[in-house]
């Protein structure tokens, strides 16, 4: 009997760190996005265990899972920093987002509900009749929740699995924003508009005109890196981008 109920302890035994490094992982995620972790910042692993109340082992376990989605990098003596990213990579993953949204935009039109469509046009409602309580910080965080419904919203399983097995919008806002919100917001209005309206050409349309003025911006630092002689792969998005951007008056 006692051997009985030793073995049935042991699922639940197991199951605890698996929990605990998806807890952990998440929460470092969150941190690497809203920047409290900062690019090139090595990540203090029993720091973030007392702060999450767990042992090393569950950071350590979720650090190896970052560093696969391309969020941290390993260093010497079993540490971790968070990824400096290149403008040549956000060059790439920008390509790939473009390819990507305009999947998601047509599947939105064809099938959100009413009940999805009032909560993306929710986050942004309230700015469109009082911009001066907006912030650069405050609209990042909308942007990335608004991006971030679009594929959850969208009944592709597999475009579910692309992004997390790639987190491409976790490493896309690790840069910040490349537009200034006094651009984009408007330009959201009208995605969720087409949406409103079940138009899918629409919504391909306007999906795919707000992303070619995003990266157009960076082809162009690409391309006048490249007249300097410079790598792209080599130069860091917080060297270029987020130097110009982050600092952006409306």
């Amino acid at each position: 009997m006692t051997e009985k109920n030793s073995n049935k302890q042991k699922p639940s035994m197991d199951k605890e760190p698996s929990d605990a490094i998806v807890m952990v992982h998440n929460a470092l995620r969150e941190k690497i996005m809203n920047k409290e972790l900062l690019p090139g910042e090595k990540i203090n692993q029993i720091a973030e265990a007392n702060l999450l109340h767990v042992s090393r082992t569950p950071v350590v376990n979720a650090l190896h899972r970052l560093e696969s989605e391309g969020l941290v990098d390993r260093t010497q003596n079993s540490g971790f920093t968070v990824h400096r990213l290149s403008i040549g990579e956000l060059q790439e993953l920008f390509d790939l987002r473009e390819v990507f949204d305009i999947i998601v935009a047509n599947d939105l039109a064809i099938n959100a509900t009413d009940e999805e469509i009032d909560v993306l046009e929710n986050l942004f409602s309230h700015y469109l009749t009082h911009p001066e309580e907006l912030t650069v910080e405050t609209y990042r965080a909308l942007d990335l929740e608004f991006h971030t419904l679009l594929v959850k919203y969208c009944r592709n399983s597999m475009m579910h699995k692309i992004y997390d097995n790639f987190q491409i919008l976790a490493r896309t806002y690790t840069a910040g924003l490349i537009r200034h919100y006094t651009e984009t917001l408007q330009e959201h209005m009208t995605i969720i508009n087409a949406f409103r309206q079940h138009d899918p050409k629409a919504a391909e349309k306007e999906m795919r005109e707000h992303n070619a003025k995003t990266t157009s911006l960076i082809h162009e630092t690409i391309s006048g890196l490249k007249r300097m002689g410079l790598d792209p792969g080599t130069i860091h998005v917080d060297d270029v981008m987020l130097s110009r951007n982050d600092r952006a008056a409306p």
